[in-house]
């Protein structure tokens, strides 16, 4: 068996990785595509179809994936995301959805605005689709059910 002679290498241990993160595929310093994993390193090796000349990673809780995902997705726009993922926000038409089939009242985009207005809940833009974060949405509209919007 020969002796490893090479000078230009990097030295990886997959047992010093976390299994669950957040992961930051970056180019020319630039964040150009945000994602979740919970397979560990394995799921970087699925974007063989994007630019990236670094990852970045956040280490965090399973329960804590698919908000902190979209926490950075709505704060970075990275150019390669497409969509949310669907359990981090919701956008503006499902959450009218949704309070049109809990409280049986139809409501207009403008409404809504105003409602979560009223709540100082954020709206954030992503690919021109407004959406809320799924802990305000679900706040706001538990705070409807109880009767506490006056």
């Amino acid at each position: 068996m020969s002796i490893f002679k090479e000078t230009n290498f990097i030295t990886f241990n997959p047992n010093h990785y976390p299994n669950i993160f957040i992961y930051f595929l970056m180019h020319n310093d630039k964040v150009v595509y945000i994602g979740q994993t919970e397979r560990g390193l394995m799921r970087l090796f699925s974007h063989i179809d994007k630019t990236f000349d670094v990852v970045k990673i956040i280490e965090c809780k399973f329960e804590e994936l698919d908000l902190l995902e979209t926490k950075f997705i709505l704060k970075y726009q990275p150019p390669l995301n497409k969509l949310l993922p669907t359990n981090g926000a919701y956008s503006i038409n499902r959450l009218k959805k949704i309070y049109t089939k809990i409280f049986k009242i139809k409501i207009n985009k403008n409404q809504l605005a105003r409602l979560l207005n009223k709540f100082d809940i954020k709206t954030h833009v992503f690919n021109g689709i407004s959406y809320v974060l799924k802990g305000d949405a679900d706040c706001f509209l538990n705070c409807i059910k109880e009767g506490k919007y006056e």
